[in-house]
């Protein structure tokens, strides 16, 4: 399923918050900055 996400910058971020930990929650990886397509730590650097 794809879902086309435009408003305002800060909906983005909260899209991709909820994606990112996906790979967590399915046991795949620990840490979702070991998920090799997760922008998890460029997030956080800002």
């Amino acid at each position: 399923m794809s879902v086309l996400v435009q408003g305002k910058s800060g909906v983005l971020a909260i899209v991709a918050a909820d994606i990112d930990p996906n790979a967590v929650r399915a046991g795949i990886v620990k840490d979702p900055r070991e998920w090799r397509w997760c922008r998890y730590a460029e997030a956080l650097k800002g």
